[in-house]
């Protein structure tokens, strides 16, 4: 709020209505003086601004002619400011969640046990009393222990100590757009203790090494001390057999090696090791990687698609190309009768070619490439996702065609969709509650 007294100096007023949603512009607006203190006033008279950066520039004389070069890089300008967000966010979200659990355990120290998958983690508190953890043999399958510390006292050192083996991990919150915090990362632990911060949580990862667990059922201690204050943790481990598939499950975790900065490169050829040893057969191409319709398959292209393909091993069954054709997409569009307009038939054609010559040079198996070409198809996208599978049933008998319907309140794919598209090589991945409200009779004989 500005003080009455309040001193106009300058205005800016866009009459035309011809700014861009998500795009970047810089306004110019002189001030006839120099002023200590400055109140800006924003009316938009719709949706809303987001300011980036304010710089005030000392200029001799009455005029300012903006230079036509940056004194700074957007990208370093969109860096910054994305850095100080970050820090503004963690301290909003951090303290509005730990006053609200702290304001319930305002003298005492608690420690329990939490579900690891939860969307907010710590929300729901799982029974002590007969919790168990299980080894699954000729599996890489055993359960972890996830762990709630809320420290109310004052600066405390915490330390896990057990007579069985196990590795003990932070798990660190992040932060995501719109300020929204999500606990994933996981740090190892140093000697099996942390600091706390008074009136602090921290949420930490037990895994108990599989070595613990015998042929019969155990029982296993872990002791959390806050200082010297022990809070003992007892639980049983218990060892379970379970018969081998003869034929492994095709496996996908959507991991995008465009994802920063977990995929760096760094550690992306380790990343993706690890997820072959542990069963992931199916690879996700993010479309940064792939060629636009209308675009060219150039040389630089090409290397970087070719090196997002080879960096995993012979383990992947298949390969998923988000190509991203949809309507509201350039180069896609539709005819009266709910076919593709020869327009965009010729621009497929095009990019089909570039794709099969790709193959060819780089001695790449045509069986495992999928392509994917609209995500979750209901309504318009169903339509679209119809036109390009029945044209390109025409063109590629060879190549899989990914679709993966999904439930929504109108417009989901019915049984005809679904027998239309069926003619094609379609791979199927409905979501779980499409097939359990809609049409799991079909997707029994299908898959």
């Amino acid at each position: 709020m500005l003080r009455s007294s309040a001193k106009h100096l300058s205005h800016y007023k866009k009459v035309e209505n011809d700014l861009v949603s998500r795009k970047k512009y810089y306004i110019d607006i002189p001030l006839p003086e120099r002023i200590d203190r400055l109140g800006l006033v924003i009316h938009v008279e719709k949706g809303g601004v987001y300011l980036d950066e304010i710089e005030v520039l000392e200029v001799e004389g009455n005029s300012f002619e903006p230079s036509q070069e940056s004194l700074i890089s957007v990208d370093e300008i969109t860096y910054d400011s994305n850095r100080r967000l970050k820090i503004q966010y963690q301290i909003e979200v951090s303290d509005a969640r730990q006053s609200r659990v702290l304001e319930k355990n305002s003298n005492v120290s608690v420690v329990s046990i939490v579900d690891c998958f939860e969307k907010e983690l710590g929300e729901t508190h799982l029974a002590i009393k007969d919790y168990s953890l299980y080894s699954v043999d000729g599996l890489k399958l055993h359960g972890q222990l996830c762990l709630k510390i809320i420290n109310s006292k004052e600066f405390s050192t915490l330390r896990l100590d057990s007579l069985i083996p196990f590795h003990a991990y932070e798990i660190k919150s992040q932060i995501l757009r719109g300020g929204y915090e999500v606990h994933d990362a996981v740090v190892k632990l140093k000697n099996n203790s942390i600091s706390m911060k008074s009136k602090s949580i921290a949420y930490l990862l037990i895994d108990v090494d599989k070595s613990a667990y015998s042929r019969d059922n155990s029982e296993a201690l872990i002791n959390v001390y806050l200082d010297d204050n022990p809070t003992a943790l007892s639980f049983t481990l218990k060892k379970k057999e379970c018969e081998k598939l003869l034929k492994p499950m095709d496996f996908n975790v959507w991991a995008y090696t465009a994802n920063q900065p977990i995929w760096d490169d760094r550690n992306k050829i380790n990343l993706a090791r690890e997820l072959s040893a542990n069963g992931i057969n199916i690879h996700t191409i993010h479309p940064r990687y792939i060629p636009k319709l209308g675009s060219d398959w150039t040389i630089a292209k090409k290397e970087e698609l070719l090196k997002e393909v080879q960096i995993f091993d012979n383990n992947i069954e298949f390969f998923l190309w988000v190509t991203d054709w949809s309507l509201r997409k350039k180069y896609i569009t539709l005819t009266e009768k709910g076919e593709l307009a020869e327009e965009s038939k010729s621009s497929i054609r095009d990019w089909l070619a570039e794709f099969n010559q790709f193959l060819n040079d780089e001695n790449l198996s045509a069986k495992k490439m999928v392509l994917y070409p609209v995500d979750e198809p209901f309504g318009e996208k169903l339509v679209s996702l119809k036109a390009i599978i029945s044209f390109l049933s025409e063109e590629i008998s060879n190549i899989m065609i990914y679709a993966n319907p999904s439930a929504s309140r109108k417009g989901s794919a019915s049984e005809k969709d679904l027998l239309e598209m069926a003619a094609a090589n379609i791979f199927w991945q409905p979501s779980w509650k499409y097939i359990q409200k809609i049409w799991r009779a079909f997707f029994s004989t299908q898959c």
